[in-house]
C-alpha cells in the first residue's frame, strides 16, 4: 500500500536523476533490503557513467586543444592571400 509506494519512490527518483546526467545527488536509502539492493546497483551505474563522461569530456577538451593548436601553428588559410601562402612566383 501507502508505505510501500513510498520505499518504491526511491528507485524512480534516483533512476530519473540518472537518466537527465544528474549524477551530483547523496545516496539515499529504503527501509526495505530488496529495494536497497536496487539502490546499490544503481549507485553503481551511476559512478560509472560519471566516470565515463569525465573521460569523454577530457577527450573532447584534449581534442579542441589539439585543433586550437594546430589552427594557431598552420594559421588561417584566409590570411595567405591568393598565392596560397606562396610567393609571388607562385612557389
Amino acid at each position: 500500500g501507502k508505505y510501500m509506494r513510498a520505499r518504491l519512490r526511491i528507485l524512480l527518483e534516483v533512476a530519473e536523476k540518472i537518466r537527465n546526467q544528474d549524477l551530483e545527488f547523496a545516496e539515499e536509502h529504503s527501509g526495505l533490503r530488496e529495494v536497497n539492493e536496487i539502490l546499490s546497483s544503481l549507485y553503481q551505474m551511476k559512478k560509472a557513467l560519471k566516470e565515463s563522461l569525465y573521460r569523454q569530456w577530457d577527450v573532447e577538451k584534449s581534442r579542441d586543444e589539439q585543433i586550437a593548436a594546430l589552427a594557431h601553428a598552420y594559421g588561417d588559410p584566409g590570411e595567405r592571400g591568393a598565392s596560397g601562402g606562396r610567393g609571388a612566383c607562385g612557389r
